[in-house]
């Protein structure tokens, strides 16, 4: 019975991946539903672990169970598998925390640097008010605006200012808010995350692309509903008009304001 659960847990995990990314990562819905997918895809995400770890350890359990319990004479070759698919299981488990840990020690490797050089950038910075959020005003010829998710800031440099107007520059910010509140960089790390467990399968990298590009499609939603999608369109074009994908979501917010 207990190898049929594993087994039915293992054909979980397998359709949930397989699947899953088919759904979530279409580009219509990641488009015109970006939370939705971003919702859909932690979900699903949960569900594949949590039934792949459910899974090897109900075959470790079994494999136990023969150490404790009395195995009757001339039975050997039940015994045998649940052994040989115990040893594997816990193999597969190691493997994932492994991966898992290796993951999670590049991204916060990557995360200390990014937030000690922003850290540094806003170390200087002035605390002023943008419409109804607070950010800090740093002196710097580099158009920028970005948040510090560690001490949930944002902060903007008096060059991308120069180039935008109130409306404008407060749509920006409120876009990093919306960043900060949808928790996106933790979602961004899940998809990394799930990327490193399996490395080769390309619904997860399809996924982890399609989430990053949810997550600007969302604070871009979130701009746009306070200050409309023309405002929002404006300052992504005045402030990151050579970056990539950014004449997709102009585009986007072009039609929505003209719809």
């Amino acid at each position: 019975m207990t190898n049929w659960i594993a087994a039915s847990l293992f054909g979980l995990y397998a359709a949930v991946t397989l699947i899953a990314p088919t759904v979530w990562a279409r580009p219509t819905l990641v488009n015109t539903h970006p939370r939705l997918v971003l919702w859909g895809w932690v979900t699903s995400a949960l569900v594949a672990g949590l039934s792949l770890v459910a899974a090897l350890l109900l075959l470790i359990q079994r494999s136990l169970r023969h150490e404790i319990d009395p195995i009757p004479n001339g039975v050997w070759l039940g015994p045998l598998v649940d052994t040989i698919l115990g040893w594997a299981s816990i193999a597969a488990l190691g493997l994932i925390l492994f991966r898992v840990g290796v993951a999670v020690s590049d991204l916060r490797g990557a995360r200390r640097e990014q937030g000690l050089a922003l850290a540094a950038l806003s170390s200087t910075g002035d605390p002023v008010q943008i419409g109804n959020t607070h950010a800090l005003r740093v002196s710097s010829d580099l158009p920028l605006v970005a948040t510090l998710s560690a001490d949930k800031k944002i902060f903007f440099t008096t060059a991308l200012e120069g180039q935008l107007s109130d409306d404008q520059l407060a749509a920006a910010v409120t876009h990093e808010q919306a960043h900060l509140h949808g928790h996106h960089a933790s979602l961004r790390a899940l998809a990394a995350i799930a990327t490193a467990v399996a490395p080769s399968f390309r619904s997860t990298k399809e996924m982890a692309r399609a989430t990053r590009i949810a997550t600007e499609l969302a604070a871009d939603d979130a701009a746009a509903r306070r200050y409309g999608p023309a405002t929002v369109a404006q300052a992504l074009a005045a402030s990151f008009p050579d970056e990539g994908y950014i004449p997709e979501r102009i585009r986007r917010l072009d039609a929505r304001s003209n719809s």
